[in-house]
C-alpha cells in the first residue's frame, strides 16, 4: 500500500505543477450533454429528461466505446470499459471558479474522480452531472466530459495534462482498491490543497 500511496501522491503533485495556465471555463452560453452511443432512443430521451434539457437547448456530443478505450484503456479494467457506452454527462459553465459534480447510477467513477481528473486536465470551473439510465461503471461519462470541453472550446486540452490526469486517475483507482475510492480521492484532494497552500513549485 505504501508504494501505491507514494505513487498517487507523486501523480497528484506532478499534475498540479504543470497547471501554470489553467484553461478558462466554458463560455457562458455553452451547455453540453454527452450521450453514450449505445443508448436506445428511449434511454436517450430519458437522460435528456433527467438533465432537464431538450436537444435544441444544448450542444450534443456522442461518445463511443473506441473513445473510452483511447482515454481509459490500462486505467479502467476491461469489464469497466466494456464494449458499449451508456453513461452520459451534462456540463454547464459556472462563474464560481470551482468544479461541482453529481453522479447517478455510476458504480466505479465517483464525483471526486471526475473533479480531480478535470482539475489536472486543466479545467477549472464548471458544473457536471454524470449519470446513466442503468448501473454502469461511468467510464463513458468521464470520457465524454473531456471530449465535450474540447468540442465546445474548439481547443484541445494539453496532451501532457491529459496524460497526467489519466495517470493520476489510475494511481487513485489502484490506491482505491486497497483503501476505498472515496478515501483515495480524499488523499489526492488533500495533497493538492497542501501543494497550493505551501506554494510548492518543485
Amino acid at each position: 500500500m505504501k508504494k501505491n500511496m507514494k505513487k498517487a501522491i507523486a501523480g497528484a503533485m506532478a499534475g498540479l505543477l504543470v497547471l501554470q495556465n489553467p484553461i478558462v471555463a466554458l463560455a457562458d452560453s455553452e451547455k453540453v450533454v454527452t450521450l453514450g452511443a449505445n443508448l436506445t432512443e428511449e434511454q436517450r430521451q430519458s437522460m435528456l429528461d433527467y438533465f432537464g434539457v431538450t436537444e435544441d437547448e444544448v450542444m450534443i456530443v456522442e461518445v463511443n466505446n473506441q473513445e473510452e478505450r483511447k482515454y481509459l484503456e490500462g486505467i479502467a479494467t476491461e469489464s469497466q470499459i466494456g464494449t458499449r457506452t451508456y453513461s452520459c454527462a451534462y456540463i454547464m459553465p459556472n462563474n464560481e471558479g470551482k468544479i461541482n459534480v453529481k453522479t447517478a447510477n455510476l458504480t466505479w467513477v465517483s464525483t471526486s474522480m471526475i473533479a480531480n481528473t478535470l482539475v489536472t486536465a486543466g479545467i477549472d470551473s464548471c458544473d457536471v452531472i454524470a449519470a446513466a439510465p442503468k448501473e454502469v461503471s461511468g467510464t463513458g461519462a468521464l470520457t465524454g466530459i473531456i471530449k465535450a470541453y474540447e468540442t465546445v472550446t474548439d481547443e484541445e486540452l494539453d496532451e501532457e495534462k491529459k496524460e497526467l490526469a489519466m495517470e493520476e486517475l489510475l494511481d487513485t483507482a489502484e490506491l482505491g482498491n486497497e483503501i476505498g475510492q472515496d478515501e483515495a480521492s480524499a488523499i489526492m484532494n488533500e495533497v493538492k490543497t497542501q501543494v497550493i497552500k505551501d506554494n510548492i513549485t518543485d
